[in-house]
């Protein structure tokens, strides 16, 4: 596992149940977004959220938590 994998980890892990967009996630990390949601995608322990969760009704948003 990278560092940046762990970084992302040690950041969702922190408040597990709150819902984080990728922008404020790659923000907190210190990594450019599309690397970021490149390892958001491929990690097991990381989920995408559905959009209602969030009281939005887009068919896409890019929103994850652990």
């Amino acid at each position: 596992m990278s560092s940046i994998d762990e970084k992302i980890e040690a950041f969702l892990k922190a408040n597990p149940k709150t819902i984080y967009s990728l922008k404020t996630i790659a923000y907190k990390v210190g990594e450019k977004r599309r690397k970021v949601f490149f390892h958001l995608n491929k990690n097991k322990n990381i989920r995408k959220c559905k959009p209602f969760e969030v009281g939005c009704y887009k068919h896409n948003l890019k929103i994850f938590t652990m």
